[in-house]
């Protein structure tokens, strides 16, 4: 029961007036902390279309030559510590157009807002929950590390149903934002065409999860409802390894949970 949050750029979305969308929808800034709006499958279309969570946000392709991207280019290098090998080329972009760049930053650091440059491209870049599959899993293998202990093998997949949850939030807001007159959005034709290899077209979120999973009965699960490894008297995991279900949101906050209330449990036992 391996599972990941999976995420790719399944539709363009294409309208005349993108400032609106950047207001409400692009990354949002407070305190010095970033927020990133996002939008969800309600519980009645998940129930109608038999999907899975589901949340998608909007990711904003600008021209890499403007103002905007080269100061952003210099940010992040400058963060880093590094000298880009272009700088000369990123100074001039910036000082062309001062404009732009105060623009940015009035409203980076006054109005809390993402920058207003016309995109080139908008995406709608679904997040989505994995079903849990028992063929999903981690197994050791025959080769060995340097200290000669098994190296982990990973037979992770992606089943039909995550599919179709990602063209769902395409299809439900494709038909929701046009009758509205927001926008029009276009699926990709990998999300569409189930011929086409559109498992590698998911990335990960860096959230691995399952695999160690809660139940009540060792035929479905490793450890039991308190953290305890089944038919083990004193070992015990916490972590994202033990969520039955991946959900769609980060999982550190509910791991961290799952720590302390494993701990209180131990304390209380000794």
């Amino acid at each position: 029961y391996f599972q990941e949050h999976i995420h790719a750029c399944c539709g363009i979305v294409d309208t005349d007036n993108p400032l609106p969308f950047q207001d409400t929808l692009a990354m949002l800034y407070k305190h010095r902390f970033r927020y990133l709006p996002k939008l969800s499958l309600s519980e009645e279309i998940q129930r109608q279309q038999q999907t899975l969570n589901c949340t998608a946000n909007l990711v904003f392709q600008f021209n890499g030559n403007s103002a905007a991207s080269a100061s952003r280019t210099l940010y992040l290098a400058l963060k880093r510590r590094q000298r880009p090998n272009n700088l000369r080329e990123l100074v001039t972009t910036v000082g062309y157009d001062a404009k732009g760049l105060l623009s940015l930053l009035y409203r980076r650091y006054v109005l809390g807002r993402s920058s207003a440059e016309h995109p080139i491209k908008i995406w709608l870049q679904p997040h989505i929950e994995q079903a849990p599959n028992p063929n999903s899993r981690i197994t050791l293998s025959y080769q060995r590390d340097q200290l000669g202990l098994p190296i982990p093998k990973v037979d992770w997949r992606l089943g039909e149903l995550e599919r179709h949850t990602a063209e769902t939030m395409v299809r439900t807001l494709q038909a929701d934002w046009g009758n509205r007159q927001l926008a029009q959005i276009q699926p990709v034709n990998w999300l569409i065409d189930k011929q086409t290899d559109w498992q590698s077209q998911f990335g990960t979120s860096c959230h691995p999860m399952g695999a160690t999973r809660m139940a009540d009965n060792a035929r479905v699960g490793v450890v039991d409802r308190h953290c305890k490894v089944h038919g083990v008297a004193n070992l015990f995991i916490a972590g994202s390894s033990v969520f039955p279900t991946g959900g769609y949101a980060n999982p550190t906050l509910t791991l961290v949970a799952l720590a302390i209330r494993l701990a209180d449990t131990i304390k209380h036992s000794i």
